[in-house]
């Protein structure tokens, strides 16, 4: 039997593995400083991507298969000069008097609500102009704060005189923007997070990272105290403070949400979790080029449905897409690509293409390319490959065609990595690798 298929394999030429699949959605002649995804046009399936751009201008894109189209440009607001100046874009339902989610961005020192009239046309309002009062902004998060008001509100980070940091919360009634202070502290906050992270407190937290390392939960107050709201220190550790903050239920194991981080000072990939009331630990998952020194965007998906956890994914300015996945109760992490040339500054996840199991990654930086990346599975055992759980007569033809042409496996089986068929470990599918393959295939247990 083995004779006969060997056979099948004598003209079988090596084809190198690729970790993923890319493409160019779209291409600006302007920095990408921002993404954000999530429902902005409800006659076209799926989400949108909102894009900032280096003149504070918005872009609307509506993803498809037949080709991302540009839905809306918007006029600029004010320029972007760098990642460290915290340029963010958010997207919400923020503004009661338009129906959907608006866009709310920060650039420079301008907080504008980008939103679509009752004549569909996309018009911007101003919430904040900070241009008079010369305090930095460390830009704007959407969620929801107060289960008293409608809809989402905007948590703004600041820095004021002397170093000191400031948070506000701008709600939206009857087209007038209210500012609400909860926050103050010598610890300037470089960003902030809008989720269930305390499962003993009704509704939803803020949770802020400074500078120096702390990081806090901020509690809603039950009765009004001024210009503070009540916080407490989760954790504390310099080395580690972080730059971005995401909550997410990333470890279904555990009760409640988990927070994932992108460092500040190590360029690493952080996870902490709550052990107490008030208090979590912190694990650092992986860690980026050293050559870098923050993580400059994360994003929290479940990238691969083989796993229960989500990943965590990450950009810097080396160019490299990180990503950190859990397996068999370890936390590892890889260099998905490499963009030489091309700091990356924007990352997000979400269900572009509903033909493919799992979440896409995009990315956007200084080339002004929108890259989709379509990462293949870690998760994978020796000789099944068609992912099936199963090695049988179905993985031939699948070990074949990872053999001849290593992209055309990716089509036919996205859902798998063409590794499961490399038994020398030498990154292709050749000749080597035929006869380990047949034992597996043809061993008693399969």
């Amino acid at each position: 039997m083995i004779p006969s298929i060997l056979g099948m394999f004598v003209f079988l030429s090596p084809g190198t593995c690729s970790e993923q699949n890319t493409s160019v959605v779209y291409t600006f002649e302007q920095t990408v400083f921002g993404l954000s995804t999530g429902e902005l046009d409800p006659t076209h399936p799926g989400p949108e991507v909102a894009v900032l751009l280096d003149d504070g201008s918005i872009a609307i894109l509506s993803p498809s298969t037949g080709g991302w189209q540009l839905v809306h440009a918007s006029e600029p607001t004010q320029t972007i000069e760098y990642m460290a100046f915290r340029p963010t874009i958010e997207i919400g339902d923020v503004h009661s008097s338009y129906e959907g989610n608006e866009v709310v961005i920060e650039a420079g020192l301008l907080v504008s609500c980008f939103f679509r009239n009752q004549q569909g046309e996309w018009k911007r309002e101003t919430v904040f102009d900070g241009s008079n009062g010369g305090a930095l902004r460390w830009g704007v998060r959407v969620g929801d704060i107060d289960p008293d008001h409608p809809g989402d509100e905007i948590y703004d980070s600041w820095e004021g005189f002397h170093d000191v940091g400031f948070g506000s919360i701008y709600r939206e009634s009857a087209g007038t923007w209210e500012e609400e202070w909860t926050y103050i502290d010598g610890s300037v906050c470089m960003d902030s997070a809008i989720g269930d992270v305390d499962p003993d407190l009704p509704g939803n937290e803020i949770i802020m990272v400074s500078e120096l390392g702390p990081t806090f939960e901020l509690r809603r107050p039950t009765v009004s105290i001024g210009n503070e709201w009540p916080r407490v220190t989760i954790w504390d550790n310099e080395d580690q403070a972080g730059w971005v903050v995401k909550i997410a239920d990333i470890e279904p194991d555990r009760p409640g949400n988990e927070l994932a981080f992108g460092t500040r000072y190590s360029n690493s990939l952080a996870i902490s979790r709550r052990i107490a009331p008030g208090e979590h630990e912190l694990q650092v998952i992986f860690a980026g080029e050293r050559t870098a020194r923050t993580m400059w965007d994360i994003a929290v998906g479940d990238l691969w449905t083989a796993s229960k956890e989500l990943e965590i994914v990450g950009v810097d300015e080396t160019g490299n897409l990180y990503a950190a996945w859990k397996s068999d109760g370890t936390w590892r992490g890889a260099s998905l690509l490499e963009l030489k040339g091309n700091p990356l500054n924007a990352v997000v996840m979400s269900d572009f293409d509903a033909d493919r199991p799992g979440r896409e990654i995009l990315i956007g930086g200084q080339s002004g390319e929108l890259i989709l990346v379509e990462p293949v599975t870690p998760f994978f055992k020796l000789g099944d490959m068609n992912c099936d759980g199963v090695m049988d007569g179905r993985d031939i033809r699948a070990f074949v065609l990872a053999g001849i042409d290593p992209n055309v496996f990716a089509t036919a089986y996205p859902a798998c990595n063409c590794l499961a068929g490399d038994f020398d470990d030498d990154q292709t599918i050749a000749e080597s690798d035929i006869a380990p393959f047949l034992s597996v295939l043809l061993a008693p247990a399969n």
